[in-house]
């Protein structure tokens, strides 16, 4: 029997069309078995198309394209697929793109888990801007997390003019330099030039203390020494650094950090995804 079954027979919309299960077990095993890569050329090429209608009706000057992987197991050694022996599975790796405006998706890749996340990122990014560039959507934006950083990317966004938003991974050498502006038990902005070990020239990068709770140290220890003797938590306040990097030099810092931190919304089209069109069920 097919693994997809379970899951087609009560499928939303064909029991929206048909208003009963119209999925059997030999027509799924029939459809995986004649699905190929021209199959899901085909299928790009229909959310391109959506995509084209949907900018020239409504008339779109911009876009936010947010970038993000995320974990989808498997049942069998299938291509592409890869074992990850922490999990006793075989898992795929695929890269989404998503609309940050109204979470439509945009575009995907599917890569063996090994891979790091930038992997294949270039090519994948590129081929999303040129499509944008030929339908004159004029401003693009484009926001990503720590992972996807490198400087072709980077360069990229710059000779194709299109304003980037990504986390930087704090290290020491940031912190340095920011470490004696913070003010106590206030959230602070700094802005600064910082150029990493693997970037060719300088960059933005904006920079948010922000003072949150945690257990101090002793007090972690005295609960561990008696773990049965019930101790009240010793709180602290200690700072939490948040690093941003971007080409755009007209917004302020706050708005810089505040057009990041909506890039949390790909988390629910990423669910939306796997909970509503079962793509983490690829199992052909």
């Amino acid at each position: 029997s097919n693994n997809n079954y379970v899951y087609n027979k009560k499928d939303p919309v064909f029991l929206e069309i048909h208003n009963q299960k119209i999925a059997s077990a030999s027509t799924c095993s029939r459809l995986d078995n004649t699905f190929n890569y021209s199959d899901e050329s085909n299928l790009r090429k229909i959310i391109k198309e959506i995509e084209k209608y949907n900018i020239k009706y409504s008339n779109t000057k911009e876009i936010i394209i947010d970038l993000d992987t995320t974990n989808d197991p498997c049942s069998e050694n299938l291509e592409w697929a890869a074992y990850i022996p922490h999990y006793w599975l075989n898992w795929y790796s695929p890269l989404f793109a998503f609309n940050g405006l109204n979470w439509d998706l945009i575009s995907w890749i599917l890569k063996p888990w090994k891979y790091h996340c930038s992997t294949f990122s270039y090519s994948f990014t590129k081929n999303i801007i040129n499509f944008y560039k030929e339908n004159w959507v004029k401003n693009i934006i484009l926001r990503w997390d720590s992972a996807f950083p490198n400087d072709n990317m980077l360069w990229l966004c710059e000779l194709e003019k299109v304003h980037y938003y990504f986390k930087l991974k704090w290290n020491n050498s940031l912190v340095k330099m920011v470490d004696w502006k913070w003010i106590r038990w206030r959230s602070v902005f700094i802005e600064l030039k910082y150029q990493a070990n693997n970037w060719s020239n300088e960059r933005r990068v904006i920079c948010c203390i922000d003072w949150k709770a945690r257990e101090t140290e002793e007090s972690k220890k005295a609960r561990k020494k008696n773990p049965k003797k019930k101790k009240v938590k010793q709180m602290w306040l200690f700072p939490v650094y948040s690093f941003v990097v971007t080409n755009n030099i007209k917004l302020t810092s706050e708005e810089v950090l505040s057009m990041y931190n909506w890039r949390a919304t790909i988390e629910k089209s990423i669910e939306e995804a796997k909970n509503g069109f079962k793509s983490d069920n690829l199992s052909n």
